[in-house]
């Protein structure tokens, strides 16, 4: 059976949201397009406990040495194509797409980038790289693009790649995943919170990019603690750390910290469109969000509020309005029932077969 295969530079400690995208696009491909559906990975995470997940589902996935130069990858890729009869190609989160491109071409394949996140500053390097990666490789290489969010659309123009070769397809959430949440005084216990504590939850295991010391700052006037998610990273980021700050490693269910928080916090300087605000608002909790064009699609959400990028005083006036117990139930149900209609997992992996079909037919 001919397949399609995801390139995935994917190191996440649990799968989050994007394992249970790439298994709801593969089992659409099975289905409506009555191909087999390959994912590959970095060797690294090949030990992960999602890893189990995804065979759990039917899939069984391949991996390849992320540590190794683009020909090693390219040749691993090849190879797992070859194998495969792959009609198509889609790289992940950059790292992969050169190699991802060539194997395509060696066998006669498709070739799409999948681009996740944006850049901070558009550097002199940077502008050269794209010279070499966009203006030549990417007109050879790649077919099509598909942009997280329209910012990121924007910003691929910028860099070079040529108009009608990028798509938009928005992330998909999968709800369902937080229907059901641990007990609020039972989570709080576990992480050691207590029963009054206001809380401010975020993921900054990027600490600079998302925005660790802004939250912090803001939680310290706001009179709140800063549970941040992140390891080594953020603790040195933020030395000395400040006595309103928790930080707590990755879980492999985030459940529990959605369900022992009063809101989610997103002040990154700059962002594709976040997984996380999307699953935050599945679990109910009211967002505050930095006024970046990446989440932008989040923003007409009910309990969402924005502030200036980089604005402590703003963030903590937003962080204030947000923790207000008594409306946070009903932003947290308004956010839930937003992200459903709006960003559900059906409708990303409708647009993404779509385009797949596109592509499949040329």
């Amino acid at each position: 059976m001919e397949a399609i295969v995801e390139a995935c530079d994917y190191h996440g400690p649990y799968p989050g949201n994007f394992i249970p995208s790439l298994l709801a696009v593969g089992d659409a491909v099975r289905l409506r397009l009555g191909l087999e559906y390959v994912p590959v990975f970095p060797a690294q995470v090949c030990g992960r406990p999602w890893v189990d997940l995804v065979r759990s589902r039917g899939y069984e996935p391949h991996f390849i040495p992320a540590g190794g130069d683009v020909r090693t990858h390219a040749r691993a890729l090849h190879d797992i194509a070859a194998s495969a009869r792959a009609k198509l190609i889609r790289s992940h989160f950059t790292r992969f797409d050169i190699a991802a491109g060539i194997g395509a071409r060696r066998i006669g394949a498709r070739s799409i980038w999948n681009i996740h996140s944006g850049l901070l500053e558009y550097t002199p390097m940077r502008r050269l790289s794209d010279v070499m990666k966009v203006r030549l490789l990417g007109r050879v290489l790649c077919d099509r693009l598909i942009a997280v969010s329209d910012e990121i659309a924007r910003e691929l123009r910028i860099r070079g790649h040529p108009a009608p070769k990028v798509s938009v397809v928005l992330n998909g959430i999968d709800v369902s995943r937080f229907n059901d949440l641990p007990a609020r005084a039972e989570a709080r216990a576990a992480l050691g919170l207590g029963p009054e504590e206001r809380v401010a939850l975020a993921f900054c295991w990027t600490p600079f990019r998302k925005g660790a010391d802004l939250i912090a700052a803001a939680c310290a006037r706001e009179g709140s603690i800063a549970l941040l998610v992140g390891g080594d990273e953020l603790a040195n980021f933020l030395d000395p750390m400040p006595n309103n700050v928790r930080i707590i490693p990755p879980a492999d269910d985030p459940r529990v910290l959605f369900a022992a928080s009063d809101v989610f916090v997103s002040a990154s300087r700059e962002e594709g469109l976040p997984y996380a605000i999307g699953e935050a608002m599945a679990a109910r909790l009211p967002i505050a969000s930095s006024r970046i064009p990446g989440p932008a699609p989040y923003f007409d959400a009910p309990g969402l509020e924005t502030f200036d990028n980089e604005d402590v005083d703003g963030l903590a006036t937003v962080l204030d309005n947000l923790l207000d117990p008594v409306r946070r139930p009903e932003r947290g149900e308004a956010n839930r029932m937003f992200v459903e209609q709006r960003l559900g997992l059906d409708r990303h992996v409708e647009r993404v077969l779509e385009i797949f079909e596109c592509e499949l037919g040329r």
